[in-house]
């Protein structure tokens, strides 16, 4: 740092201390004031503990901090961050005021109280530790003695590690029970700053971080993790990310075994592509493209190839995540193993043409009316029935077709059939847009399926060929044809209906004949 601005700094306005730090803590001048106290020591005893505040103060502001010493047995002061001219950070300054008692503790241990922190001293001779904010003195075995039996072990392990010198610095995380007898996560860390001309330590001073919240989220996010991790098993599903600065892949495990890979083993990219169909390479390198060039996300179905295997199809997404210049800055994304779904789609498609064929040769056509909504969804053969183009369309608008007594005959049997009666056929008569009449044969039945809602199940046969034939040979075998009067055979069956009828009622029956002279002439 320049010294120019190192003198700048030490003409404090003032009758602070101030001590100028560099951005690990080391002490790089004080004023005369500090220097009276002790101060750089300190600080540089202090250094590592106070890493998390030199991080707050880098981000901007004015952050409390305190040290041990001073009239009340610590100084409390503020700490900021010194930056030049373009931004970059140079040092820090910590100005401690003259000591001013304040009721109930001082602006620093409200600080770093709300900030889930304190400061604690532990006199190792005597066993005592200082807490700040102020708590009452403790010994360091009734401090252990609130951590969790789960966790002691290692708080002891890690303590001991440290006051043997093995380590440069202590550090723990642990559940540490409080005054109201509930536990919380904290993080534990300190540093021994005196020992003996034979190295025992003598003097440990740290931070005590309250980290429950930190710990619920963890716990939080592991358990999201696991829900991930099964979803994406039952999907089928795996996921992976690349980083552009180093050209480096990561695929999950879930993607590895999807795709059959060895563990730990990413296949290079020019392996990758080999392995897909030259169609969807094209695709695959076409929408890479795109997305690095338009920053926006993408998705597709790919074609794995793999010798004499069976094709896998896959489903493809990339999402971008940009940077401040809004330029792509690491791309995740999602592999889906859709070849079942591929397979059944076309299953599905093929089954389907073959209805439409086989509905086509038999003039059948079918559909669906949901019992609540009437809703309604027809067959392709259906459209073509009613002279229709294949777009939405309503009962009542299909109903409108048909004459006055098949649409109440078909309005009657759904009422008898949503009632609980048994499926029904009828005969029912329509006019196309053309005016062409038609007749169809209509079998209606009501489908209760688990997980779907009520609804008619409704086949239509077209008949009119049927029935035009069957009016034919009436015609045929009941009128003459060249006079088109009833025959001898309509005579008889007519006769009879009389007969029986006045036998029923008990009525008497004539029956008039007329003679006309020389009408055989003229029929012949």
């Amino acid at each position: 740092m320049d010294q120019g601005i190192i003198a700048s700094l030490l003409q404090h306005p003032l009758a602070s201390a101030l001590v100028i730090v560099d951005r690990t803590g080391r002490p790089l001048a004080a004023n005369p004031a500090a220097r009276e106290h002790g101060l750089p020591a300190t600080v540089a005893a202090y250094a590592p503990m106070l890493e998390d505040l030199r991080l707050m103060a880098a981000d901007g502001g004015i952050v409390a901090c305190t040290l041990p010493g001073g009239p009340r047995g610590h100084y409390d002061g503020h700490l900021r961050a010194v930056h030049d001219g373009a931004g970059n950070l140079l040092a820090f300054t910590l100005s401690i005021p003259e000591p001013v008692p304040v009721d109930g503790g001082g602006r620093w241990e409200l600080a770093l109280d709300s900030a889930g922190h304190s400061l604690w001293d532990w006199d190792i001779p005597s066993d005592r530790v200082v807490r700040t904010p102020a708590l009452g003195d403790e010994t360091a075995t009734e401090m252990l003695s609130r951590v969790h039996s789960e966790d002691i072990a290692q708080v002891r392990a890690a303590l001991d590690e440290h006051l043997r010198g093995r380590s440069e610095q202590y550090s723990a995380q642990f559940r540490f029970r409080q005054a109201d007898g509930q536990w919380r996560w904290v993080l534990d860390r300190g540093r021994v700053v005196a020992r003996t001309a034979d190295g025992q330590p003598l003097r440990m001073v740290g931070t005590h971080t309250d980290i429950e919240q930190q710990k619920q989220l963890e716990s939080l996010l592991q358990e999201q993790q696991l829900h991930l991790s099964e979803a994406q098993r039952i999907a089928s599903m795996g996921s992976w990310s690349f980083d552009p600065n180093s050209g480096h892949f990561w695929w999950s495990p879930e993607l590895r075994s999807l795709l059959a890979l060895e563990q730990g083993a990413v296949p290079g990219q020019r392996r990758w592509l080999k392995q897909l169909h030259p169609r969807s390479r094209g695709a695959l390198r076409a929408a890479w493209r795109r997305l690095w060039r338009d920053g926006r996300a993408a998705n597709l179905e790919l074609e794995l190839t793999r010798g004499h295997e069976p094709s896998q199809h896959l489903r493809l997404w990339m999402q971008p995540l940009l940077d401040m210049d809004g330029q792509p800055k690491r791309l995740l994304g999602q592999v889906q193993n859709i070849t079942e779904q591929h397979q059944t789609d076309a299953l599905i498609r093929w089954r389907t043409e073959l209805l439409n064929r086989v509905s086509a040769l038999g003039r059948i056509g079918g559909c669906e009316i949901e019992v609540q909504t009437r809703h309604m969804q027809w067959t392709e053969e259906c459209y073509r029935i009613h002279g229709l183009r294949k777009e939405p369309i309503t009962l009542d608008q299909a109903l409108a077709l048909y004459t006055e007594d098949s649409r109440d005959a078909f309005e009657a049997a759904l009422v008898r059939i949503a009632n609980g009666g048994l499926p029904e056929q009828l005969d029912l008569c329509f006019y196309r847009q053309s005016g062409l009449r038609v007749w169809v044969q209509v079998l209606i039945e009501l489908d209760r399926r688990d997980g779907l809602p009520p609804r008619f199940v409704v086949l239509f046969r077209d008949i009119t060929r049927e029935r035009e034939a069957n009016e034919r040979i009436e015609l045929l075998a009941h009128y003459d044809l060249l006079t088109g009067l009833p025959n001898r055979v309509l005579l008889g069956e007519q006769t009879a209906e009389a007969i029986e009828e006045a036998r029923d009622r008990g009525t008497s029956l004539a029956m008039l004949f007329i003679d006309l002279d020389g009408f055989k002439t003229i029929n012949d």
